[in-house]
């Protein structure tokens, strides 16, 4: 895909670009895009940082199976900020959820929250 210019703070007019669109279930919320600039290749960021800061993002996702993904990421070599900690926090209907939750950070740097409800 060539960028036109207008609408992406980020590149410009003619960057080349790879976009994939994973959908899911949900047609309207359930949607990730995944976007690669090819040519010129944007600048990567500095050195990994170890804490979230105003503005960051952190991207919540849920699983059946917080342990195997734990393990995977451990893999990977992934940089795990927390391994597998089961807590306890009250739902939006005042009800009691128990969770097994591990954070960490993916190769380009996002923050993800991983949670498996029990």
């Amino acid at each position: 895909m060539v960028l036109s210019g207008r609408g992406l703070a980020a590149g410009g007019k003619g960057d080349r670009t790879h976009l994939i669109i994973m959908k899911a279930q949900d047609p309207v919320i359930g949607m990730i895009g995944l976007l690669q600039w090819v040519e010129p290749e944007l600048p990567r960021k500095g050195e990994p940082r170890a804490r979230l800061g105003i503005g960051d993002v952190v991207f919540v996702m849920q699983t059946d199976d917080v342990l195997e993904v734990h393990r995977r990421l451990l893999q990977s070599g992934a940089r795990i900020f927390a391994d597998p900690y089961e807590f306890e926090i009250k739902g939006a209907d005042g009800s009691l959820l128990r969770m097994t939750s591990i954070s960490f950070w993916d190769p380009d740097g996002y923050f993800f929250e991983m949670n498996q409800r029990h």
